[in-house]
């Protein structure tokens, strides 16, 4: 991925297609997805927070927002079919089928879809203890 510029690509495309603050948060929140889908968290983040975070500053996002934002995306991938590393850790403990889990789990993805948008246009939900500590 990284030698095919593929996260330049996709940062570069959220750039060019975004003109407002909620138009740039929805679209981090699809590349972070798809990223999350294809790769392990840490990787995905690393290739791509250092690219969005100037972007994110100049929209008033703050980069703890940013980044807290990016890890529940990542975290969202990895329990998703058809690649979700822990389905198949599942899978394994309770010695059932992949496909099986993830049909179990289908309410667990609409409340964690809709805990990522509250953490995502809510920010009050992810800052108040960093503005505490600040």
């Amino acid at each position: 991925m990284s030698i095919h510029s593929l996260p330049q690509i996709l940062v570069e495309f959220v750039q060019s297609v975004s003109s407002d603050q909620i138009t740039f948060l929805l679209l981090v929140n699809l590349v972070m997805l798809i990223l999350g889908l294809v790769l392990d968290p840490v990787p995905a983040i690393l290739l791509t927070a250092p690219l969005f975070i100037p972007t994110a500053m100049t929209f008033g996002v703050d980069p703890v927002h940013l980044g807290v934002i990016m890890t529940c995306n990542v975290a969202v991938g990895l329990f998703t079919p058809p690649v979700g590393a822990t389905l198949y850790v599942a899978s394994r403990i309770a010695n059932v089928g992949v496909l099986t889990i993830a049909r179990a789990m289908a309410p667990l993805y609409l409340a964690a879809l809709t805990a990522l948008l509250l953490v995502t246009y809510f920010p009050a939900i992810s800052m108040t203890l960093v503005h505490l500590f600040r």
